[in-house]
């Protein structure tokens, strides 16, 4: 039995109950099923719609950027992911920035400010959305 606390950021919930499903799956099987998250090629293309509420809020300007896999993509919902580019920052913003966008996390990210450094949305993302990011899920059962 899996049980899962309710958080803001569904996606990595989703992703981490798809990891313990898929151990757990593998512990009970007799069979090996070799699986492992791919980066598909992919080229960064401005999407102008993104709307981020919470920088929004905060005052934060950004552009939205999508890496686009085309074609690539394992399922065709799964072509774009989304992205903000914040460009350099203030200590104060990107403190604000990381508390809101982590919050909701145990882990937080491991990312740190850098008056030269421009930062993007997923810079402020635990460590789990950002190894998954812009990649998808195969395994040799979906071959």
């Amino acid at each position: 039995m899996i049980s899962i606390r309710p958080f803001a950021a569904s996606s990595a919930a989703a992703i981490l109950i798809l990891l313990h499903v898929f151990e757990t799956t593998l512990s009970s099987c007799d069979r090996v099923v070799d699986a492992l998250f791919l980066t598909p090629p992919s080229k960064v293309v401005p999407y102008p719609s993104l709307r981020l509420s919470t920088a929004d809020r905060l005052g934060v300007p950004y552009s939205g950027i999508a890496l686009d896999a085309g074609k690539a993509a394992s399922l065709p919902g799964f072509a774009l992911s989304l992205d903000a580019h914040f460009g350099t920052l203030s200590e104060a913003t990107f403190t604000k920035l990381q508390n809101k966008y982590c919050a909701w996390s145990d882990t937080k990210s491991k990312v740190k400010w850098d008056e030269k450094q421009e930062y993007t949305l997923l810079d402020f993302l635990p460590p789990i959305m950002q190894a998954v990011s812009g990649k998808y899920f195969q395994s040799t059962r979906s071959k």
